[in-house]
């Protein structure tokens, strides 16, 4: 078979499984920001890990090893309360380059999450 051939196909096919991955997380954040806005006690813990990531923020820049220790532990107790569908979100997400076109489309959709907890 031709190599141009070949790698027309492949790279054809690459771009149909993006989109293919892109329609289904899309899709996931939308199903997840609603479980998480209908259920107080997912709201309340995913709010909570918001809250989160400015200290561990500040925790990285310092080197603050054992806190950084800490709060990674509460971030994955806030997780386990949130459910196994954000978690899996957030695996999926961390796939998905986030300069490219489906990743700014993504991110976009995050944003609308964030609308979840009062500020």
């Amino acid at each position: 078979m031709n190599r141009k051939l070949v790698f027309a196909v492949a790279t054809a096919a690459a771009a149909l499984l993006s989109l293919s991955a892109y329609a289904q997380t899309a899709a996931d954040v939308q199903r997840v920001s609603k479980i998480i806005s209908g259920d107080p006690a997912k709201k309340s813990a995913y709010c909570e890990m918001g809250k989160l990531q400015p200290q561990m923020e500040a925790a990285e820049q310092k080197k603050d090893n054992k806190k950084m220790e800490e709060l990674g532990k509460k971030a994955e107790e806030l997780e386990a309360k949130i459910g196994p569908e954000y978690v899996k979100l957030q695996e999926a997400l961390g796939k998905v380059e986030q300069n490219s076109a489906e990743g700014k489309k993504l991110v976009a959709a995050m944003q609308e999450m964030v609308k979840i907890c009062p500020r």
